[in-house]
């Protein structure tokens, strides 16, 4: 069988256009995930920190919050989520800042 879905809510703030998807294993969703902060490939990048991942309740799914710096580069960046109560790899977030125009 296909793997099970997990629906998130993105709460995105950008000037630019930007791209989201969120990888978590669907039985994390109610437990407090940290995201580590979305780098690129690029080490000289600024990383994109205070992304937030709040858990799921009982009516509503997770919900991802997302600052983009107005100055952030065009590019891929990607960030490790931490299950908070083990320590142990949740998953992960990847956000693309996309060239204006694109």
């Amino acid at each position: 069988p296909p793997p099970a879905r997990l629906a998130t809510v993105v709460r995105l703030a950008a000037r630019q256009d930007v791209e989201v998807a969120v990888d978590v294993a669907p039985e994390l969703a109610d437990r407090t995930l940290t995201v580590q902060p979305l780098r690129s490939a690029d080490p000289a990048t600024a990383p994109i920190v205070g992304v937030r991942l709040e858990p799921a309740t009982a009516t509503a799914p997770p919900r991802l919050h997302v600052a983009i710096p107005p100055d952030q580069p065009a590019g891929t960046y990607v960030g490790v989520v931490v299950d908070d109560a083990s320590g142990r790899f949740a998953g992960t977030v990847t956000v693309t800042v996309l060239a204006a125009g694109a």
